[in-house]
C-alpha cells in the first residue's frame, strides 16, 4: 500500500503518477492511467495550495477527456484567459465549450465577461466554427468591455481573428477585413510584441498574404521592407522573404544589412549557395560585422542539398 501524501508536491507527483506523466509533460493532450485518481490527487495539491497552476490545469483537463465538461469548463477558460497562445488549453477549453453548449449561450446572453468572449472568439475563429465573426464582433463592439480585459493588444487581436473567421468561411470580405486591420494595427504587428494571430494568419491565408503584401507596398521604405522580411521569416513564408529582400536591395544596395536580410532569407528557403553570396556581400560592404560573420560559418558547414548525409 502506497503511503498517504502529506504535501503539495507529493500529491502533485501522485497525480502525475496516476496519470502516468513526468513532470515535464504536463501539456500531453490525451491521458492514459487512472483519470479520476488523478483527479483526486490534484484536488488534494489545491485544498493545500489554491494557486497551483499546474495542479489547477491538469484537473481540469484530465475533467475533460474524463467527459465532464461542465467541471472542466471554468478551469480550462481560466487557463486560457492567462496564456491565450497555448493552443492545448484554447483547443480543450474549445471542446468543454461545445460539448456544453456554452458557448451558444454565451453569445445569445449578451455576455459582460470580456475575458471569456475573447478565448470563445479564439476557439471558435481557430476550429472554424459558425459563430466565430459574431463573437468577434461582439467584442468589438463593447469598447467598454475591452477596458477590463487584461489582454495586449485586445482590439488587433480580435479583429485579426474576425478576418480570419471571414477567410476560413472564404467570406469575399476577407481580404478588405485582413487589410485595414493591417492599416489600423500596424504599431502592433512586426515587432517583438507582435500578436500570435498575425503570423499564424499569414501562414495559413492567401487573403491575409496579399492583403499584407498590399500593405507594405503602399510605404515601401527601407524600414517597412526589413520589418516585412522578418515578418515573413516568422511565419515561416520563405518565399515572400525573399521577394521582400529584394525590394530592400532594390532601395539600398549598398547597405551591409539588407544583403545579410536577404542572406537569411535564401537560408531559410533552402537556398544554401545563395545565401552564403548574400552573407559574402555583406561582409564585403562590412568586414567587421560579426552577426554575418557568424551566419556565413553556419552556411558553410551547412550539409549541401544532395550530398551524402542530406537529408
Amino acid at each position: 500500500m502506497r503511503p498517504v501524501p502529506t504535501s503539495a508536491a507529493q500529491w502533485f507527483q501522485r497525480g502525475l503518477d496516476e496519470l502516468e506523466l513526468s513532470s515535464s509533460a504536463d501539456s500531453t493532450s490525451e491521458y492514459r492511467g487512472d483519470l479520476a485518481d488523478a483527479v483526486k490527487a490534484f484536488e488534494q495539491v489545491l485544498a493545500l495550495e489554491p494557486n497551483h497552476e499546474q495542479a489547477h490545469l491538469l484537473r481540469a483537463r484530465t475533467l475533460a477527456q474524463l467527459g465532464e465538461h461542465e467541471t472542466a469548463l471554468d478551469g480550462l477558460v481560466a487557463a486560457a484567459a492567462r496564456s491565450p497562445d497555448d493552443l492545448g488549453v484554447v483547443r480543450a477549453a474549445a471542446v468543454s465549450l461545445f460539448r456544453t453548449g456554452q458557448y451558444e449561450q454565451l453569445l445569445a446572453e449578451d455576455p459582460d465577461d470580456g475575458e471569456l468572449l475573447f478565448y470563445c472568439a479564439s476557439a471558435l475563429t481557430r476550429l472554424g466554427r459558425a459563430g466565430a465573426v459574431a463573437a468577434c464582433e461582439l467584442l468589438l463592439g463593447k469598447p467598454e468591455l475591452q477596458a477590463k480585459v487584461m489582454i495586449s493588444s485586445l482590439t488587433t487581436r480580435l479583429e485579426l481573428l474576425r478576418a480570419m473567421a471571414l477567410a476560413e468561411a472564404n467570406e469575399p470580405r476577407a481580404h478588405a477585413a485582413f487589410l485595414e486591420t493591417f492599416e489600423t494595427g500596424a504599431a502592433h504587428l512586426g515587432g517583438p510584441m507582435t500578436p500570435p494571430e498575425f503570423f499564424e494568419a499569414l501562414g495559413k491565408f492567401d487573403d491575409a498574404r496579399r492583403a499584407y503584401t498590399a500593405s507594405v507596398e503602399s510605404r515601401p521604405t527601407t524600414s517597412s521592407w526589413k520589418v516585412a522580411i522578418s515578418t515573413w521569416l516568422k511565419a515561416k513564408r520563405p518565399h515572400e522573404a525573399l521577394v521582400a529582400s529584394e525590394r530592400l536591395i532594390e532601395l539600398v544596395p549598398a547597405d551591409s544589412r539588407a544583403w545579410f536580410d536577404r542572406a537569411e532569407a535564401f537560408a531559410a528557403a533552402g537556398q544554401r549557395d545563395a545565401a552564403i553570396a548574400a552573407f559574402e556581400r555583406s561582409l564585403e560592404l562590412e568586414p567587421g560585422f560579426l552577426g554575418a560573420q557568424a551566419r556565413l560559418k553556419v552556411a558553410r558547414a551547412a550539409t549541401p542539398p544532395g550530398a551524402p548525409g542530406a537529408s
